[in-house]
């Protein structure tokens, strides 16, 4: 009786020493990461995060003590918190569009039918969008539509005043 269960006793003790290396692994920070606080298994720092009011507070002190760059490990994601000028500089001097993107947002691309500028992911149509509302908003081109704005506005008080 014995002997017929060993193999599957011995699948199952396998695949349960797999599941845990697993599970162990998540919540670790991958190697290359800029460095930041211990980690938990599978919580990562999600534990050390304080209240979103305190936050300010945590990511300063985080700063002070283990640089301009810090990673946090949130479950199986990363975050990188940059904390100065010359940091944010060095990031998009190196990484470019790369460290500009965005994860995936399912409730964002659901609720506007994946065409939302501010969750969108670094793809050449989204980086062409941007590029459009940036010049549409610029300084300058606002500055054509003001004579237009004050025509409306004045049409619009005199509707108002009967």
């Amino acid at each position: 009786m014995f002997l017929s269960t060993s193999p599957y006793l011995g699948a199952f003790a396998l695949i349960l020493v797999y599941i845990s290396c697993v599970l162990w692994k998540i919540g670790q920070r991958e190697r290359g990461l800029p460095p930041g606080p211990p980690t938990v298994p599978l919580l990562g720092n999600i534990h050390l995060l304080p209240k979103a009011e305190e936050m300010h507070f945590k990511f300063l002190e985080w700063s002070r003590k283990y640089g301009e760059i810090v990673s946090l490990k949130i479950g199986t994601g990363t975050m990188i918190i940059l904390s100065s000028p010359t940091a944010i500089k060095q990031i998009v001097d190196k990484q470019g569009w790369t460290a500009s993107s965005r994860p995936a947002n399912y409730l964002a691309e659901l609720a506007t039918e994946k065409f939302f500028i501010l969750f969108a992911p670094d793809t050449a149509p989204f980086r062409n969008l941007r590029k459009t509302v940036a010049w549409f908003f610029s300084p300058q081109h606002s500055a054509s539509r003001v004579p237009i704005q004050e025509a409306e506005s004045t049409i619009w008080k005199a509707t108002l005043a009967g």
